[in-house]
């Protein structure tokens, strides 16, 4: 029995990553991959630039089938994942 993603973090019910429900758009995929990259683990290091221009990118993605509601909450995701990035000197 697969649960729904949103409830559990993209897990199904054996823990395992579920992405059937993840598929399409491809803004979900890209927000996906930069959550991923925030997170890290699992051989995947940290990395909050490549995570903000995901972000980014699905932004655009979702600009593009006119979901701009959801492409400005993806810009905003963007700049904080930038924001943790060390300030340079």
């Amino acid at each position: 029995c697969t649960q729904n993603s949103d409830d559990n973090g993209g897990l199904d019910a054996e823990g395992r990553y579920d992405a059937a429900d993840d598929l399409l758009p491809v803004h979900r995929i890209l927000a996906r991959m930069a959550e991923l990259h925030i997170m890290g683990g699992h051989g995947l290091v940290q990395d909050a630039m490549k995570a903000g221009y995901l972000f980014n990118d699905a932004g655009d993605a979702a600009t593009k089938i006119r979901e701009g509601q959801l492409a400005m909450r993806y810009y905003e995701l963007a700049e904080e994942a930038w924001a943790l990035l060390p300030e340079e000197e």
